[in-house]
């Protein structure tokens, strides 16, 4: 019953009522009261309204994390990530940029990235460092 319980926190937050809530998402107050009460759980489209509504993730809603924060996975794993400019770092940073590729953003758009998008990406990231590398020799 987690869901029902962050739901009415996240809606008596706001000081809305059930029905408030019910007309935000064009929905009934049976239907919220059910999801806060009887553990039900909404459709996906729903579900999707109401973490927008909050600004919240779906994973937070769902019991999966416990940062409200949409954002929160994806700020912790880049601030795993070393400076990328620094030759002796790239290799491990470039792994770990990989590592949230591959894991972080899956979670946060719901949806697996292809391996063909998850190599795009890496060489995209690999032309900015070569170019911030070009952009520091001119400067000197």
């Amino acid at each position: 019953m987690v869901f029902g319980g962050r739901l009415k926190a996240l809606r008596e937050k706001r000081g809305w009522t059930q029905q408030d809530l019910a007309d935000r998402l064009n929905i009934s107050r049976n239907t919220v009261a059910g999801y806060e009460s009887k553990g039900k759980i909404p459709r996906e489209d729903t579900l999707v309204a109401i973490a927008n509504l909050f600004n919240v993730s779906t994973d937070y809603l769902l019991g999966r994390i416990d940062d409200p924060d949409p954002d929160a996975p994806f700020q912790k794993a880049l601030a795993a990530i070393p400076d990328l400019t620094k030759p002796h770092d790239k290799e491990y940073a470039m792994k770990r940029v990989r590592y949230l590729i591959e894991t972080v953003i899956p979670g946060l758009a719901g949806k697996e990235v292809p391996e063909a998008h998850v190599n795009i990406i890496m060489a995209n990231i690999e032309a900015v460092i070569e170019e911030l590398k070009k952009e520091g020799k001119q400067e000197k």
